[in-house]
């Protein structure tokens, strides 16, 4: 897996931003036009896409295979499915490498003290004989499942803690997030990087892989209708600060 993987935000028309730019991602991510970016992450070097385990994502998934991409699956369980331990079986149709649990039900299931949920759902995954994450923006939440020995396979950690701020971007949560990625030997992913687009990405960029393990990875959703060359520029940032690894 390449340090940066593409993330899914912008192709699903979640911003983060605003509903004038959800709608926007929306209008300009046709199915072409996502495979035709997916294809830049292949040609940039790019090996892995993190999304949403749905019918709209995995339509993208397979035609992308069909015309010959070959970039590995992350898939995020789909929160607004009733039955998740359904969804996770359609997700493992499609092959991902890794199947993690939601970070909003997560975090929903900490706080209400029904985090049997979510050790449930890393339990289906692993019966699948499918790579199991835990997805938060808590930091505490990892913690958590180090203290009850949930023992996932890896995190998918927000470096912004949404679920206490809602869009507020404190830039104190990301030093605590990496704090807490440093303590525990388990590979993270990291999202929210850019602050949804807020931060300038050779700062973020630096901060986050100086201050994260050289088993951890960056994922960035890609938004290229107004800056056409942004999976190369991003692949070239990130390749300076590791040295072109």
């Amino acid at each position: 897996m390449t340090r940066l993987i593409i993330g899914g935000n912008p192709i699903s028309g979640n911003s983060h931003q605003n509903r004038e730019l959800d709608h926007e991602m929306r209008d300009y991510y046709t199915m072409e036009k996502i495979k035709e970016t997916l294809r830049q992450c292949e040609d940039a070097g790019i090996n892995t896409w993190q999304s949403r385990g749905d019918n709209f994502i995995v339509r993208a998934l397979n035609e992308h295979r069909l015309d010959g991409g070959n970039l590995q699956w992350v898939a995020q369980t789909a929160s607004e499915r009733r039955d998740t331990i359904s969804n996770i079986h359609q997700i493992s149709e499609y092959n991902p490498i890794a199947i993690y649990h939601h970070g909003s039900r997560t975090d929903h299931y900490y706080r209400r003290g029904t985090f049997e949920e979510v050790e449930r759902a890393v339990d289906e995954i692993r019966s699948l004989g499918t790579t199991a994450g835990v997805g938060t923006h808590m930091p505490e939440v990892v913690a958590h499942c180090e203290e009850i020995g949930l023992d996932p396979d890896f995190y998918l950690l927000s470096v912004y803690n949404l679920t206490e701020r809602g869009e507020g971007y404190d830039p104190e949560d990301r030093v605590k997030a990496t704090e807490m990625i440093r303590k525990v030997r388990k590979p993270f992913l990291l999202i929210k990087v850019m602050a949804a687009g807020r931060n300038e990405p050779n700062e973020a960029f630096r901060f986050l892989f100086r201050n994260i393990k050289p088993t951890d990875a960056a994922v960035v959703g890609m938004y290229t209708k107004h800056q056409p060359q942004q999976v190369y520029e991003n692949v070239r940032i990130v390749n300076s600060l590791l040295g072109g690894s």
